[in-house]
């Protein structure tokens, strides 16, 4: 197989490692309101997880979302191998943190928080370190295999809102459940409603912090793509 045939796929498996997450789960945010099921207007990410139509897309676009990025770290361990006779520890690092965080994804999607509490938990918190560490290690290694300055100017950027949000999203979530340990028999997240809403807006930017992680791939990958106007 040619190179701009392996270009060209792994420029469309970045896309979709991008574009899967973002719409499965805002899709499951706009159902999760507009079937009445919301406890909140800015609920945890994973409340859309709720039975209903929004379970569906959830799941659905978490499960896949989690063979995706598999499947990216992977590959972007072979590209950034490629790179230098000697392989950094981060290329090595970066790839175990990358399919830790689609285990994590996947095993989001088959377990309800509100079902399966310390399951869902588990995997959450693959999701949660898998992808705060894999945009670490891959900016780690940039700094030995030279990797776009544009790329490694963005991952900065993504990983210091990842870490903060991280913090604080487990901070005040572990605050509340001090305050009132009966939520996690009585899962009613509304016993301390301010805390867990705080804590829930610190998740979707630890989201956010994540997909921009996953954009500033794109310049990383970029020697590898032939240059054809069909490509943006």
């Amino acid at each position: 197989m040619s190179n701009d045939v392996w270009a060209i796929r792994t420029h469309r498996l970045w896309m979709l490692a991008i574009i899967v997450p973002i719409s499965s789960i805002l899709l499951s945010y706009i159902l999760h309101q507009a079937t009445g099921h919301a406890r909140i207007w800015l609920p945890f990410i994973s409340e859309t997880d709720h039975a209903g139509p929004e379970a569906w897309t959830f799941k659905f676009g978490l499960a896949v979302t989690g063979v995706l990025d598999i499947l990216m770290a992977w590959r972007m361990w072979e590209i950034l191998r490629s790179k230098s006779d000697q392989t950094h520890w981060g290329v090595h690092a970066s790839l175990v943190a990358g399919v830790m965080t689609g285990i994590g994804g996947i095993g989001v999607a088959c377990f309800r928080w509100s079902l399966h509490i310390e399951e869902h938990l588990l995997f959450a918190v693959l999701i949660f370190l898998g992808g705060t560490t894999w945009a670490i290690f891959i900016h780690l290694a940039g700094r030995v295999l030279d990797l776009d300055e544009k790329g490694a100017g963005i991952r900065r950027i993504a990983i210091s809102i990842s870490v903060i949000s991280v913090v604080l999203m487990a901070t005040l979530f572990r605050l509340a459940m001090n305050e009132h340990p009966e939520i996690e028999t009585e899962l009613d997240l509304d016993l301390a409603r301010t805390k867990m809403l705080f804590s829930a807006l610190f998740e979707w930017i630890l989201f956010a912090g994540f997909m921009l992680s996953m954009y500033s791939f794109r310049w990383d990958l970029t020697p590898l793509q032939p240059s054809e106007p069909g490509l943006p």
